[in-house]
């Protein structure tokens, strides 16, 4: 839908010699990197749940864990300590950078 309301706009104004190519881009690598950090973050953290899940489900008794989703729920715990800092503290910086400007 929007591509199409973008072809007929750019129809539409190419009388007045509009361009696409004219538009400014404006990259932001700061959000994309938190981006994909959070998507690392949480892959791990998700993939260590349903590790417990799976493991779980494949015995009759209580789980052992083993030194390996030890260490993986020990980095999974970090992960989310991590990630609340870095988001709370940005959030932060933000939001007093802004109130006195």
């Amino acid at each position: 839908m929007s591509a199409a309301r973008e072809a007929i706009r750019v129809l539409y104004v190419a009388e007045v010699n509009y361009s696409v190519s004219a538009y400014k881009v404006n990259l932001d690598g700061g959000s994309t990197i938190l981006f994909l950090l959070t998507f690392i973050m949480g892959g791990v953290v998700i993939s260590y749940q349903l590790a417990v899940a799976f493991y779980s489900g494949r015995s009759s008794k209580v789980l052992v864990e083993t030194p390996a989703l030890a260490k993986w729920g020990n980095l999974s715990i970090i992960f989310l300590i991590l990630w609340n800092l870095i988001v709370g503290g940005l959030g932060i910086i933000i939001t007093i950078k802004n109130f006195l400007m």
